[in-house]
């Protein structure tokens, strides 16, 4: 009868032995999937991480392209108000010489009899010198030079703001570069699909 019974528990112990066994093997697989997981959740986050920064760096990018588009124009701005500027200041230069050149008829032109002549005092008047067709104005002469002042002004505005536009982009492309090199070489070549 103990015979029996001996082998009867020898038979059980098998069984739970078998059955231990097959638990060791669950929990074992389960610590290695648990252990996936967590590799993977690991991974997860770099790539969240690695698109976070693409994202940015394409954000990036787009603001770089505006900003390039925005200095390109600021600097054909700043061309169209340098020709205007010289235009301006060329004619201004041309008809204030014209006005130097004409002083004795503008002069000229305001003498009366009986009243003194104001460079040399005469009252008489016999032969005053005349004014050429092309003389300007004093207030046409003067007209111009702020025509000039203002094209000045604008013109000097205009290169300000396409140079600092320019020093915008480069920096944002300096940028744009190093951060480019540092996410790129974070992603491992084994990485990347065939």
């Amino acid at each position: 009868k103990n015979k029996a019974q001996l082998s009867n528990l020898e038979k059980q112990i098998d069984v739970y032995t078998q059955e231990k066994d097959l638990l060791t093997q669950k929990i074992n697989a389960e610590a290695e999937i648990k252990a996936k997981n967590v590799t993977a959740l690991s991974e997860l986050d770099k790539i969240k991480n690695k698109t976070a920064k693409l994202n940015q760096l394409n954000e990036w990018l787009i603001k770089y392209k505006a900003l390039k588009e925005f200095a390109v124009c600021a600097k054909a701005e700043f061309e169209k108000a340098m020709r205007e500027y010289e235009l301006i200041r060329n004619e201004y230069e041309a008809k204030n010489r014209a006005y130097l050149n004409e002083q004795a008829g503008i002069l000229a032109s305001n003498l009366t009899d009986n009243t003194p002549c104001p460079v040399c005092g005469s009252l008489s008047h016999p032969t005053p010198a005349t004014l050429s067709e092309n003389a300007p104005s004093k207030a046409e002469i003067d007209n111009l030079k702020n025509a000039v002042d203002r094209a000045d002004k604008s013109r000097m505005e205009s290169s300000e703001k396409a140079g600092k536009a320019k020093i915008d982009a480069n920096t944002l492309s300096s940028r744009l570069i190093d951060e480019a090199k540092q996410i790129f070489s974070e992603f491992e070549v084994a990485n990347l699909p065939n």
